[in-house]
């Protein structure tokens, strides 16, 4: 049983399980068929428009393991997005109306409490 997918993510060598030895990116494939299988959605690649993975860092090995998961499943690079917690931020951001009244201006410290009204 695989206990760290994520810890696996991070690795270029091979993993023993269940007698076999298979690459990260081959068992973040059995592992994201298995996840996308469970929403109900029958031929994955043709019904699904576009996957997002956001971990909490992403580095390039990461990148690399998830593209070959992918590209093993059929999905095109169109077709899925990987981001870190910081770019999910960034994007949920980006997609927010503005309110009258609220904006961050330059120099603003977004750690401190900015209490902003519009009158």
């Amino acid at each position: 049983m695989i206990s760290d997918i994520y810890g696996i993510s991070e690795k270029r060598d091979t993993v023993l399980v269940e007698g076999q030895d298979l690459a990260p990116w081959e068992l973040l494939a059995q592992f994201l068929k298995g996840m996308l299988k469970f929403l109900g959605i029958t031929e994955l690649v043709k019904n699904i428009k576009c996957v997002t993975v956001t971990l909490q860092e992403l580095t390039p090995v990461q990148v690399e393991n998830f593209q070959k998961a992918f590209a093993d499943l059929g999905f095109v690079k169109e077709q899925y997005l990987l981001q870190d917690y910081g770019e999910s931020f960034y994007y949920y951001i980006l997609s927010q109306r503005r309110k009258p009244g609220t904006a961050v201006l330059p120099g603003m410290h977004l750690r401190q409490r900015v209490f902003l009204s519009a009158k």
